[in-house]
């Protein structure tokens, strides 16, 4: 009755806390990426090192970034032992320096677009095999980089570059592991678990330690991940504007670890919660077992 509902509850708890417990990497380091691959020029390569330092919704930081070129990429990776892994929520954050366009006639009002470049990211254990973030667009329309064109967020997924980054390092107290708050674009590992790279195990969700950034070439030629033409800012044919590819300001890791296996804040709740019904079951076991020792005992003896 009571007594095997009791221990089937306190079992389970207890089960629950070890594999909590032993199931998952150290969390709790956040951290930027401090190193770079894969690209010719240390100069710009450098600005995407660090924390970000974004100017807001109205201006793009255009001094302190990477700047890819047309199809151009860059591979960050971590000091150390440092890496990425699948914890709760998103993992990182990749900050561009996206920002919203106006009107070009007074009275210059906002367009509600965005003048945003967009990147693929994708992420490796190794450096060799890649996992891509899936990718999503629903505009169908060629946006020119000049004038108030823009691209609409709304129609955009799983790309880096779609928001601005209000994040700054050096110019105010916003949470760059915040992604609630520090603008750029959130990324959560759990999303590639299908991943074919992933499912073969020659990516580790839980041992990330490379991170590339790709820009995409908006002009229709490039395609997301439902084989839809992807439109951001391009130049065409008159417009006065050149575009250099993509903005990279910094990579933020969120649930970052230095390869130490620690239980995380939820494996150490679930075993002191357990740890009370574990000790009951194991006193309860020892006094019917003891009982079950004298009853035969006595039985002897009798």
């Amino acid at each position: 009755g009571v007594s095997n509902i009791f221990k089937s509850i306190s079992y389970m708890l207890c089960c629950v806390a070890i594999l909590a417990f032993a199931g998952k990497a150290a969390q709790g380091l956040s951290f930027y990426a401090e190193t770079y691959s894969d690209y010719p020029f240390e100069f710009f390569a450098q600005k995407a090192l660090g924390g970000p330092q974004g100017e807001g919704e109205w201006s793009g930081n255009s001094s302190d970034v990477c700047v890819l070129g047309e199809g151009g990429s860059i591979i960050l990776g971590f000091d150390g032992e440092n890496r990425i892994f699948d914890g709760p929520g998103a993992d990182f954050i990749v900050f561009e320096n996206a920002f919203q366009t106006l009107d070009t006639e007074p009275p210059y009002d906002p367009t509600g677009n965005y003048f945003a470049e967009l990147m693929f990211v994708e992420v490796s254990t190794d450096g060799v095999p890649w996992a891509r973030f899936p990718t999503l667009t629903t505009n169908t329309e060629a946006i020119h980089a000049s004038g108030d064109d823009g691209l609409d967020p709304s129609q955009y997924s799983g790309f880096a570059g779609i928001h601005p980054v209000y994040a700054n390092v050096n110019t105010n107290g916003i949470d760059p592991f915040d992604p609630a708050a520090a603008g750029g674009d959130a990324f959560d590992l759990a999303l590639l678990a299908d991943d074919p790279n992933v499912l073969s195990e020659a990516v580790d969700l839980n041992d990330i330690r490379f991170v590339r950034l790709m820009d995409v070439v908006g002009d229709g030629n490039v395609l997301d991940s439902q084989g839809n033409p992807i439109y951001d800012p391009y130049t065409y044919d008159g417009d006065p504007i050149v575009i250099n590819g993509a903005d990279v300001d910094a990579l933020a890791v969120i649930n970052g670890s230095d390869g130490a296996v620690v239980p995380e804040p939820c494996s150490m709740l679930l075993l002191a919660l357990a740890a009370p019904f574990g000790i009951a079951l194991v006193k309860n076991v020892n006094r019917k077992h003891l009982k079950q020792s004298y009853n035969q005992s006595w039985r002897i003896n009798q």
